[in-house]
């Protein structure tokens, strides 16, 4: 069987990036996930909201899981507290339906994404 031509370019895609551009394509993906969440309750669909918030979550959580503390030092510390601040805000804006918690979140994770980035553009 074969896979639909848009899942296997996005495999292809990952298989043949470096690790600094997965970074920013988790980022790519959980700010683009926060963005239709919002749409989506703006739209007044808290079914799909919550779906999109899950996933905006489930990426955070990989990003966080990814961390390498003993060689990251204080940035993966501090990241680390980046990441759980995101995703308490992301679980309180399921519960609440609350938009500006999601607004909270695409504000830290901008400009963490606008530097890796800037990573990747250096060949990092």
């Amino acid at each position: 069987m074969h896979a639909n031509p848009q899942s296997q370019y996005l495999e292809n895609a990952v298989l043949s990036a470096s690790p600094v551009k997965i970074i920013v394509m988790l980022y790519d993906g959980a700010i683009r996930f926060c963005q239709r969440a919002k749409a989506a309750g703006a739209a007044k669909d808290a079914a799909e909201m919550g779906r999109l918030l899950s996933k905006a979550h489930d990426v955070i959580a990989e990003l966080q899981a990814v961390l390498d503390m003993k060689r990251g030092g204080t940035i993966a510390k501090d990241l680390a507290r980046v990441y759980e601040y995101a995703l308490w805000r992301l679980s309180d804006a399921r519960m609440r339906r609350d938009v500006a918690a999601i607004d909270d979140v695409m504000r830290v994770l901008q400009p963490l994404k606008e530097s890796w980035d800037d990573l990747a553009r250096r060949g990092a």
